[in-house]
């Protein structure tokens, strides 16, 4: 198995699809977020987080709110998070490499 990663709080569900970029990377996608990074020529998984909600919700990030975050408000945070987590890294290691 390559990657692995569900969605358990139904969020960016849409348009799951992995995509190969620069004939070197892997990238899986949904919801218009990078969840996952496979490196074709090292044979590597590079980022794979298997629940990103479980991993946001036990975040020092995440315990570190002071008062109970509404639904939409976690759902907004969870965003963010993904974005700075998920998606940037795997976007900035795909464009480090300028081959």
């Amino acid at each position: 198995m390559l990657m692995w990663n569900w969605s358990e709080a139904g969020d960016q569900t849409e348009n799951p699809h992995i995509e190969i970029i620069k004939d070197e990377y892997l990238v899986f996608i949904r919801g218009d977020i990078y969840h996952g990074l496979y490196d074709i020529k090292a044979d590597k998984t590079l980022i794979d987080d298997r629940s990103p909600w479980h991993t946001f919700i036990y975040s020092d990030e995440y315990k570190a709110i002071q008062i109970e975050p509404t639904r939409e408000e976690r759902k907004r945070l969870l965003m963010a998070w993904k974005k700075k987590t998920l998606h940037q890294p795997i976007l900035d290691i795909i464009e480090s490499n300028n081959d």
